[in-house]
């Protein structure tokens, strides 16, 4: 299994090496945007959970690789640390090509930082979130709603279950203090939870409930701005009221 890994990792890089290199001998680099990110991290049997498990309030599962590249606008050897979410890259990457964001599509737009604006920093907080059992299908029994700032990250489930990290004191989150942590930090991650689901008009229920934004092919036909275009159809590209 590992070296069934190791080899499609080698042969990953070697397409996008060549990639670059067509890029630049074609004179193409300083005006592409190239993004090369992971979908998601593994587990490892950290937090005693299966090995191969992902979708969990871990770094393990959500910290990913993600390098970008626009020698027109991001300076070389350069590091951000804006807390981004998967859902983040594309909008971010219209925000870099000065085209607008589909209404169709959810994230924020970040980015100057990315670009090294002292302004934009991002924000203090991302949201996390699992809503099914499986990935490809709606099955009530792992949900559960967090949220990762650049020192804590908390999580409720829809039992009532909550954990809390302190990524600074215990960085591997092998100890939940949810239960001994002072009330007004508690209070404070959750309020910033409470933000950003309502930013996206979501709740923390059984994942069935969702079924209704997703059509018989399990093609997303709403979000939070509301109904989208048909699946088959243009996409909607006004961009939404902020």
């Amino acid at each position: 299994m590992y070296r069934h890994y190791l080899a499609m990792i080698l042969a990953i890089d070697e397409m996008l090496g060549r990639l670059l290199d067509y890029l630049e001998a074609n004179h193409l680099l300083d005006d592409t945007i190239v993004l090369f990110a992971s979908d998601h991290g593994t587990q490892g049997g950290s937090q005693g959970v299966n090995p191969w498990s992902k979708k969990n309030p871990y770094d393990a599962s959500v910290h990913i690789p993600a390098i970008i590249s626009y020698p027109r606008s991001i300076s070389a050897g350069s590091r951000s640390g804006a807390l981004t979410s998967m859902v983040d890259f594309f909008p971010t990457v219209c925000g870099l090509a000065g085209v607008p964001i589909p209404r169709s599509v959810e994230g924020t737009d970040h980015s100057g930082a990315f670009t090294g604006d002292p302004a934009n920093v991002g924000p203090d907080s991302v949201f996390l979130m699992n809503f099914s059992k499986y990935f490809d299908w709606f099955q009530d029994g792992a949900e559960w709603r967090g949220i990762r700032t650049r020192t804590y990250m908390y999580c409720v489930r829809l039992d009532g279950t909550e954990e809390l990290y302190d990524l600074t004191a215990d960085p591997l989150q092998m100890t939940n203090i949810a239960a001994s942590c002072e009330a007004p930090l508690l209070a404070e991650l959750k309020q910033k939870l409470s933000a950003h689901q309502r930013q996206r008009r979501d709740e923390l229920v059984a994942c069935s409930e969702w079924a209704c934004w997703l059509d018989a092919q399990r093609r997303v036909i709403r979000n939070a701005s509301g109904e989208l275009s048909h699946p088959e159809t243009a996409p909607d590209w006004s961009l939404p009221e902020r």
